[in-house]
């Protein structure tokens, strides 16, 4: 009988000291599964934010380089440089007024920007000139004050984008503000032009595969831009 206990105290013994090996190899196996976890994620993580940013990148300066256009127009960029009401019944005016029609029409029908609900052009003083919009539906003047604040407006000349729920069209829209700069420097007036966001939100949300993750696009001032949880 004691020679049994013996027996059973040595096999615990053996059995235990057995274990610790196994136990130790399980960490060592799960620490190392987990790293690689955690690179791999790491790594598609940076990647996914090149992709993203390459992507947003290209979706804005198509925006900007339809805006450009009205580079060519010297008279129209002279008259807001010049003046800060321009009056359609003014002769001058007149074909200026004719020159920013002709530029609203290039920038929504030829340009590769798709999705344009409305075209806005500001004077240097932040005033509304003149717009246009594919249907009946247009910013007031309350309205764009929200969707182009005067900081916006009147800005640093650098493009800034501002995403606001809509009531008119019960939906978030996309504002995307292009400085009309003179000389290069000065901002002269201001181009602004309304999206649906639909399209620029699924570009986006098509590299957030993670589950629980979130997307945060940032301006060159740290203000958020895009947030995943604000786009449902």
């Amino acid at each position: 009988m004691h020679f049994k206990k013996i027996q059973t105290k040595v096999f615990y013994a053996m059995l235990i000291t057995s274990l610790i090996p196994v136990g130790i190899i399980s960490a060592i196996l799960f620490f190392m599964i987990k790293q690689t976890i955690d690179t791999e994620v790491s790594v598609s993580t940076n990647r996914t934010a090149v992709d993203i940013q390459e992507k947003v990148e290209e979706y804005f300066l198509n925006l900007e380089n339809g805006v450009y256009n009205i580079y060519y127009n010297t008279k129209l960029l002279k008259a807001l440089q010049n003046r800060s009401r321009i009056q359609a019944d003014n002769t001058d005016d007149y074909e200026v007024s004719q020159d920013i029609r002709r530029f609203f029409a290039s920038l929504y029908n030829f340009s590769n920007i798709n999705d344009i609900l409305g075209i806005y052009l500001f004077n240097q003083k932040g005033d509304m000139v003149d717009y246009f919009t594919p249907s009946s539906a247009f910013l007031s003047g309350s309205q764009y004050a929200d969707a182009y604040p005067e900081d916006m407006r009147i800005g640093s000349g650098q493009p800034t984008v501002n995403i606001v729920y809509n009531k008119w069209f019960k939906e978030d829209i996309l504002h995307y503000a292009e400085p009309i700069l003179f000389h290069g420097d000065t901002p002269i007036g201001l181009v602004g032009i309304d999206l649906k966001v639909q399209p620029f939100r699924g570009l986006v949300e098509k590299y957030n595969l993670f589950p629980g993750s979130k997307i945060i696009i940032l301006d060159r001032d740290d203000k958020i831009v895009y947030h995943t949880e604000r786009s449902n």
